[in-house]
């Protein structure tokens, strides 16, 4: 889903996609928070697709 959310940001004008990005933040933080870095994925994947779910 947080790939399709970047997407659709790409897509929006600069003040709604910086609305989103304020809107998306607890979730990332919250995200963050309950996941780990993945040392084995490929650092050319987005920040959310290199994390492990604990």
């Amino acid at each position: 889903m947080r790939t399709l959310l970047e997407h659709a940001a790409q897509a929006l004008r600069r003040k709604a996609r910086r609305e989103l990005a304020e809107a998306l933040r607890p979730l990332d933080d919250h995200y963050l928070a309950r996941s780990v870095n993945n040392p084995f994925a490929r650092q050319d994947l987005p920040w959310w697709l290199r994390r492990i779910e604990l």
